[in-house]
């Protein structure tokens, strides 16, 4: 049921501050998700009993609990989201809790059925919903006073996925006030789930209008080290801005003015999605595998997760051929153009998955046949969506498919594979992708094909010699304290006419941002 229960000291804390912003003392407080009752067991604390405590949860056993535990607090045991979508009576003055993390692929019929009825009724996008707590910051903001406050525990994602950037929208249209503190610590130490602290208020005073980002130790303690007042414009603000508790000012408007000078990498080249097989354990295998099946004639190399790509920025034969030694590495494409009709060995191999039931899968069930897989040709280059220490862009000199992991780089015409990753592989493109992508479960870097293509970078065009040396000096190491490209930032840096400083506040403010996110994979 997406559970997360918060931390005593992060519930307090969180309560504290909340109950300060109030704009009047609060006559009803509601705890959407009261799960073991961290936020009731604040209110409890607080010197002052003057408002009247409702909580909800959809978990009968978690609220028989809380009777016991809170007796002069009302309870009842019912779906929050169909609770707000029905409800009509008096609104609260402050709503706070640690919301459910559900994803919209796990959500339970009645669940998707009020999700559904609530994308109505607050005139929400439904494709905006995609997880739980988003939609309960939108019911939350329907039942709240003319000067209420909410008070939410959210999910990193706020900052950082699509999602969460049209949320950010709605909150700064729904609210006169909007904060957000970002801890240095994980918000949650035993979960891969970052998250940050939302309070929003219908009505605050001047000095705390607008939309203010701040940077803390922890949850536990809400006094910033560094704050900043963020702009949206067309209802968004910049990957720059949401970034820059992580910077100063001065480097935050270095980036505003490069990003701006600078054209993207989708100026010289494209980018599609890779093979997707819908069921890469039947149609991937080992080439020990396709010899003993008597399946080589319908064999293509493919490279399957970025993890298997060598410490360098060119996959090579040699570098396939080391794979294939002990990784999956032939994907089965019975019909391709020009293929041999299907031996015995290929039917029965067929047949195997269809007892399996791989035919009655989604995609699978939606070709003609079944494994007829769309193929995605080899094209110059390929990235990989998700990275840990930095993003990887190779040529791929090897010619090889890759699954839906990664993506199919195609230069326009004029330019050369050799001369992107060569003004790739540098601290200022790497930032870029630090703060446009975002960040999941053991700090794993995604980029969207969107993303991607909107890296700002300097293209390049070296000599043959500087291309030698690019080879030559690229880390070997995939450790983020040994990706070091002091040489491509000292080539970069002539050219744009960067002072030594600026380069400087460009690193600095890499590994301050990488630092960040890898701390969930420690």
């Amino acid at each position: 049921m997406g559970v997360v229960y918060t931390p005593d000291d992060v519930a307090s804390e969180l309560t504290k501050f909340a109950l300060a912003r109030r704009h009047k003392e609060p006559n009803t407080i509601l705890e959407p998700s009261a799960g073991d009752g961290a936020f009731l067991r604040a209110l409890s604390a607080s010197a002052e009993d003057s408002f009247e405590v409702h909580g909800l949860d959809i978990d009968q056993a978690a609220t028989d609990l809380l009777k016991k535990e809170f007796p002069a607090a009302k309870f009842r045991c019912q779906d929050f989201i169909e609770y707000a979508v029905a409800h009509d009576g008096p609104k609260y003055d402050l709503v706070i809790g640690n919301p459910p993390y559900i994803r919209r692929h796990n959500f339970g019929v009645e669940l998707k059925k009020s999700i559904e009825d609530l994308s109505q009724i607050a005139d929400y996008p439904l494709s905006e919903l995609k997880n739980a707590w988003a939609a309960f910051v939108v019911a939350s903001s329907m039942l709240l006073s003319d000067t209420g406050v909410l008070a939410f525990i959210v999910p990193y994602e706020l900052l950082n996925v699509k999602y969460g950037q049209y949320l950010q929208a709605f909150l700064v249209e729904n609210f006169v006030s909007v904060e957000v503190f970002t801890p240095q610590d994980k918000a949650f130490r035993k979960l891969d789930q970052d998250a940050v602290a939302l309070v929003a208020s219908k009505s605050a005073p001047k000095a705390i209008a607008g939309v203010t980002l701040s940077s803390v130790k922890t949850l536990a303690k809400l006094e910033p080290i560094r704050s900043r007042s963020i702009c949206f414009s067309g209802k968004q603000a910049s990957s720059i801005d949401l970034n820059s508790i992580f910077f100063d000012d001065e480097t935050s408007t270095l980036l505003h003015k490069l990003r701006s000078n600078l054209k993207t990498l989708g100026d010289f080249a494209t980018s599609s999605a890779g093979v997707v097989s819908a069921a890469n354990d039947f149609f991937i295998l080992r080439s020990k595998e396709i010899s003993d099946r008597g399946l080589g004639q319908w064999a293509r190399p493919i490279l399957k997760k970025g993890a298997y790509l060598p410490s360098g920025p060119v996959f090579s034969e040699n570098d396939l051929a080391e794979i294939s030694k002990r990784e999956p590495a032939f994907l089965l494409d019975f019909v391709r153009d020009g293929a041999p009709p299907l031996s015995q060995e290929a039917q029965s191999y067929i047949a195997a998955g269809e007892e399996l039931g791989l035919d009655q899968r989604y995609k699978c069930r939606h070709r003609s046949p079944w494994y007829n897989i769309p193929i995605v040709e080899a094209s110059d280059g390929v990235f990989f969506k998700r990275s840990h220490s930095f993003p990887r862009l190779c040529i791929n000199k090897a010619r090889v498919l890759v699954t839906d992991t990664a993506y199919q780089v195609t230069m326009r015409k004029g330019f050369a594979i050799q001369d992107l990753t060569f003004s790739f592989y540098n601290s200022l493109a790497l930032l870029f992708c630090e703060m446009d992508g975002r960040f999941y479960g053991g700090g794993v870097l995604e980029l969207t094909p969107k993303e991607f293509r909107g890296v700002p970078i300097h293209f390049q065009h070296p000599t043959a010699l500087q291309y030698r040396e690019f080879i030559d000096r690229f880390p070997q190491s995939k450790s983020p304290e040994a990706a070091n490209f002091d040489h491509a930032d000292r080539r970069l840096a002539n050219e744009l006419s960067l002072s030594e400083r600026q380069v400087s506040m460009v690193r600095e403010a890499l590994k301050t941002i990488r630092t960040h996110r890898l701390r969930h994979g420690s």
